[in-house]
Protein backbone atom coordinates (compact mmCIF):
# COMPACT_ATOMS: atom_id res chain seq x y z
CA UNK A 1 0.00 0.00 0.00
CA UNK A 2 2.82 2.38 0.88
CA UNK A 3 4.56 1.63 -2.43
CA UNK A 4 1.32 2.37 -4.29
CA UNK A 5 1.00 5.74 -2.54
CA UNK A 6 4.64 6.56 -3.34
CA UNK A 7 4.10 5.67 -7.02
CA UNK A 8 0.99 7.86 -7.17
CA UNK A 9 2.85 10.76 -5.57
CA UNK A 10 5.62 10.49 -8.15
CA UNK A 11 3.08 11.20 -10.92
CA UNK A 12 1.66 14.33 -9.26
CA UNK A 13 4.38 16.80 -10.46
CA UNK A 14 4.03 15.50 -14.02
CA UNK A 15 0.25 15.81 -13.97
CA UNK A 16 0.51 19.36 -12.62
CA UNK A 17 2.97 20.24 -15.38
CA UNK A 18 0.70 18.78 -18.06
CA UNK A 19 -2.30 20.61 -16.65
CA UNK A 20 -0.49 23.96 -16.68
CA UNK A 21 0.78 23.27 -20.18
CA UNK A 22 -2.77 22.52 -21.38
CA UNK A 23 -4.19 25.67 -19.78
CA UNK A 24 -1.37 27.78 -21.21
CA UNK A 25 -1.85 26.59 -24.81
CA UNK A 26 -5.50 25.67 -25.27
CA UNK A 27 -7.55 28.27 -27.13
CA UNK A 28 -4.45 30.15 -28.35
CA UNK A 29 -3.42 29.16 -31.89
CA UNK A 30 -0.07 30.93 -31.68
CA UNK A 31 0.93 29.05 -28.55
CA UNK A 32 -0.39 25.81 -30.00
CA UNK A 33 1.80 26.31 -33.07
CA UNK A 34 4.94 26.64 -30.95
CA UNK A 35 4.13 24.32 -28.04
CA UNK A 36 1.14 22.21 -29.14
CA UNK A 37 -0.88 20.93 -26.14
CA UNK A 38 -0.99 17.65 -24.16
CA UNK A 39 -4.49 16.86 -25.45
CA UNK A 40 -3.34 17.29 -29.08
CA UNK A 41 -0.22 15.20 -28.45
CA UNK A 42 -2.24 12.41 -26.88
CA UNK A 43 -4.69 12.38 -29.80
CA UNK A 44 -1.86 12.27 -32.33
CA UNK A 45 -0.15 9.52 -30.34
CA UNK A 46 -3.29 7.38 -30.43
CA UNK A 47 -3.54 7.94 -34.18
CA UNK A 48 0.09 6.94 -34.71
CA UNK A 49 -0.39 3.75 -32.70
CA UNK A 50 -2.79 2.58 -35.38
CA UNK A 51 -0.25 2.95 -38.21
CA UNK A 52 2.27 0.26 -39.13
CA UNK A 53 4.95 2.82 -40.09
CA UNK A 54 5.04 4.21 -36.55
CA UNK A 55 5.64 0.75 -35.09
CA UNK A 56 8.26 0.05 -37.75
CA UNK A 57 10.09 3.23 -36.75
CA UNK A 58 10.09 2.09 -33.12
CA UNK A 59 11.42 -1.36 -34.03
CA UNK A 60 14.07 0.19 -36.29
CA UNK A 61 15.36 2.57 -33.62
CA UNK A 62 15.04 -0.01 -30.85
CA UNK A 63 16.93 -2.66 -32.82
CA UNK A 64 19.82 -0.30 -33.57
CA UNK A 65 19.98 0.91 -29.97
CA UNK A 66 19.89 -2.62 -28.48
CA UNK A 67 22.50 -4.04 -30.86
CA UNK A 68 24.69 -0.98 -30.38
CA UNK A 69 24.33 -1.25 -26.61
CA UNK A 70 25.34 -4.92 -26.62
CA UNK A 71 28.30 -4.43 -28.98
CA UNK A 72 29.55 -1.28 -27.25
CA UNK A 73 29.20 -2.81 -23.79
CA UNK A 74 31.00 -6.01 -24.81
CA UNK A 75 33.88 -4.21 -26.52
CA UNK A 76 34.21 -1.63 -23.75
CA UNK A 77 34.22 -4.31 -21.05
CA UNK A 78 36.88 -6.42 -22.77
CA UNK A 79 39.12 -3.41 -23.44
CA UNK A 80 38.68 -2.12 -19.88
CA UNK A 81 39.75 -5.46 -18.41
CA UNK A 82 42.66 -5.68 -20.87
CA UNK A 83 43.86 -2.23 -19.76
CA UNK A 84 43.77 -3.35 -16.14
CA UNK A 85 45.72 -6.51 -16.98
CA UNK A 86 48.40 -4.50 -18.82
CA UNK A 87 49.22 -1.28 -16.90
CA UNK A 88 51.74 -0.27 -19.58
CA UNK A 89 48.98 -0.46 -22.20
CA UNK A 90 46.74 1.64 -19.96
CA UNK A 91 49.41 4.36 -19.66
CA UNK A 92 49.91 4.46 -23.44
CA UNK A 93 46.21 4.49 -24.31
CA UNK A 94 45.04 6.87 -21.58
CA UNK A 95 45.67 10.11 -23.56
CA UNK A 96 43.83 8.70 -26.57
CA UNK A 97 40.88 7.63 -24.44
CA UNK A 98 40.69 11.12 -22.94
CA UNK A 99 40.76 12.71 -26.39
CA UNK A 100 38.10 10.35 -27.76
CA UNK A 101 35.92 10.99 -24.73
CA UNK A 102 36.17 14.74 -25.29
CA UNK A 103 34.93 14.53 -28.90
CA UNK A 104 31.15 15.02 -29.14
CA UNK A 105 29.51 11.99 -30.70
CA UNK A 106 27.55 14.36 -32.92
CA UNK A 107 30.81 15.48 -34.57
CA UNK A 108 31.64 12.07 -36.03
CA UNK A 109 28.10 11.16 -37.10
CA UNK A 110 28.45 12.63 -40.64
CA UNK A 111 31.60 10.55 -41.23
CA UNK A 112 29.87 7.37 -40.06
CA UNK A 113 27.01 8.04 -42.44
CA UNK A 114 29.56 8.59 -45.22
CA UNK A 115 31.45 5.38 -44.41
CA UNK A 116 28.54 3.05 -43.62
CA UNK A 117 25.64 4.65 -45.48
CA UNK A 118 22.20 5.57 -44.19
CA UNK A 119 21.16 2.00 -43.38
CA UNK A 120 20.86 0.24 -40.05
CA UNK A 121 24.57 -0.47 -39.59
CA UNK A 122 25.53 3.19 -39.29
CA UNK A 123 22.96 3.56 -36.48
CA UNK A 124 24.30 0.47 -34.69
CA UNK A 125 27.88 1.71 -34.88
CA UNK A 126 26.83 5.15 -33.67
CA UNK A 127 25.02 3.60 -30.70
CA UNK A 128 28.06 1.41 -29.96
CA UNK A 129 30.42 4.37 -29.94
CA UNK A 130 28.07 6.21 -27.60
CA UNK A 131 28.44 3.55 -24.90
CA UNK A 132 31.84 1.93 -25.49
CA UNK A 133 33.94 4.46 -23.57
CA UNK A 134 31.53 4.50 -20.63
CA UNK A 135 31.62 0.69 -20.46
CA UNK A 136 35.41 0.74 -20.79
CA UNK A 137 35.84 3.08 -17.82
CA UNK A 138 33.28 1.16 -15.75
CA UNK A 139 34.97 -2.18 -16.42
CA UNK A 140 38.44 -0.79 -15.67
CA UNK A 141 37.35 0.88 -12.45
CA UNK A 142 35.41 -2.21 -11.39
CA UNK A 143 38.41 -4.47 -11.97
CA UNK A 144 40.70 -2.02 -10.18
CA UNK A 145 38.41 -1.67 -7.18
CA UNK A 146 37.81 -5.39 -6.70
CA UNK A 147 41.53 -6.07 -7.17
CA UNK A 148 42.44 -3.62 -4.42
CA UNK A 149 39.91 -5.29 -2.12
CA UNK A 150 40.31 -9.01 -2.81
CA UNK A 151 43.46 -9.66 -4.86
CA UNK A 152 45.90 -10.01 -1.94
CA UNK A 153 43.51 -12.37 -0.16
CA UNK A 154 43.17 -14.50 -3.30
CA UNK A 155 46.94 -14.71 -3.72
CA UNK A 156 47.25 -15.72 -0.08
CA UNK A 157 44.91 -18.63 -0.72
CA UNK A 158 47.05 -19.71 -3.65
CA UNK A 159 44.71 -18.75 -6.50
CA UNK A 160 46.45 -18.62 -9.88
CA UNK A 161 46.07 -15.77 -12.37
CA UNK A 162 43.38 -17.52 -14.42
CA UNK A 163 41.19 -18.27 -11.40
CA UNK A 164 41.70 -14.77 -10.07
CA UNK A 165 40.60 -13.30 -13.38
CA UNK A 166 37.61 -15.63 -13.72
CA UNK A 167 36.21 -15.54 -10.19
CA UNK A 168 37.25 -12.09 -8.91
CA UNK A 169 38.18 -9.61 -11.63
CA UNK A 170 35.50 -10.46 -14.21
CA UNK A 171 32.57 -10.50 -11.73
CA UNK A 172 33.76 -7.23 -10.19
CA UNK A 173 34.10 -5.53 -13.57
CA UNK A 174 30.73 -6.83 -14.77
CA UNK A 175 29.08 -5.58 -11.58
CA UNK A 176 30.21 -2.04 -12.39
CA UNK A 177 29.20 -2.37 -16.03
CA UNK A 178 25.71 -3.58 -15.10
CA UNK A 179 25.38 -0.76 -12.58
CA UNK A 180 25.87 1.76 -15.37
CA UNK A 181 23.76 -0.08 -17.93
CA UNK A 182 20.69 2.08 -17.27
CA UNK A 183 22.69 5.17 -18.14
CA UNK A 184 24.11 3.47 -21.24
CA UNK A 185 20.60 2.74 -22.51
CA UNK A 186 20.05 6.48 -22.76
CA UNK A 187 23.40 6.94 -24.50
CA UNK A 188 22.62 4.17 -27.00
CA UNK A 189 19.27 5.75 -27.84
CA UNK A 190 20.94 9.14 -28.15
CA UNK A 191 23.55 7.81 -30.57
CA UNK A 192 20.89 6.08 -32.66
CA UNK A 193 18.73 9.21 -32.67
CA UNK A 194 21.63 11.43 -33.80
CA UNK A 195 22.45 9.08 -36.68
CA UNK A 196 18.80 8.95 -37.73
CA UNK A 197 18.42 12.70 -37.39
CA UNK A 198 21.36 13.38 -39.69
CA UNK A 199 20.42 10.91 -42.41
CA UNK A 200 17.94 8.06 -42.37
CA UNK A 201 14.89 6.70 -44.11
CA UNK A 202 13.29 5.24 -40.99
CA UNK A 203 13.40 5.47 -37.20
CA UNK A 204 12.06 7.75 -34.50
CA UNK A 205 14.79 10.31 -35.24
CA UNK A 206 13.68 10.44 -38.86
CA UNK A 207 10.06 10.71 -37.68
CA UNK A 208 10.92 13.76 -35.52
CA UNK A 209 12.97 15.36 -38.31
CA UNK A 210 10.14 14.88 -40.80
CA UNK A 211 7.56 16.33 -38.38
CA UNK A 212 9.83 19.29 -37.62
CA UNK A 213 10.32 19.94 -41.34
CA UNK A 214 6.57 20.41 -41.74
CA UNK A 215 6.25 22.46 -38.51
CA UNK A 216 4.13 19.71 -36.98
CA UNK A 217 4.97 20.48 -33.35
CA UNK A 218 2.46 17.95 -32.06
CA UNK A 219 4.15 15.02 -33.79
CA UNK A 220 7.59 16.26 -32.78
CA UNK A 221 6.44 15.87 -29.18
CA UNK A 222 4.98 12.45 -30.05
CA UNK A 223 8.45 11.39 -31.21
CA UNK A 224 10.10 12.80 -28.08
CA UNK A 225 7.53 11.02 -25.91
CA UNK A 226 8.22 7.79 -27.82
CA UNK A 227 11.95 8.02 -27.11
CA UNK A 228 11.20 8.63 -23.44
CA UNK A 229 8.95 5.57 -23.24
CA UNK A 230 11.56 3.43 -25.01
CA UNK A 231 14.19 4.55 -22.50
CA UNK A 232 11.91 3.79 -19.55
CA UNK A 233 11.08 0.34 -20.91
CA UNK A 234 14.77 -0.42 -21.42
CA UNK A 235 15.65 0.71 -17.91
CA UNK A 236 12.80 -1.34 -16.50
CA UNK A 237 14.08 -4.47 -18.25
CA UNK A 238 17.61 -3.85 -16.95
CA UNK A 239 16.27 -3.27 -13.45
CA UNK A 240 14.47 -6.62 -13.50
CA UNK A 241 17.55 -8.41 -14.81
CA UNK A 242 19.68 -6.93 -12.03
CA UNK A 243 17.16 -8.05 -9.39
CA UNK A 244 17.09 -11.59 -10.79
CA UNK A 245 20.86 -11.66 -10.82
Amino acid sequence: MNNLIKNIKSFIPGLIFLGLWEVFCIGNTRRQFFFSAPSFIFSAFVEELQTSLYWFNIVYTGSAAILGLLIGTLVGTLVGIALWLKPSLERISNPYIVVLGAIPIFAIAPMLILWFGIGLWSKIIMASLSVVLVSLVQAYEGAKQVANTHLIFAKTLGANDLRTLRFIILPGALQHVLAGLKMNIGFALMGTFIAEFISSEYGVGHYILKAGGTYDTTRVFVGIFTLGVMSLVGQGVVGRLKKQR
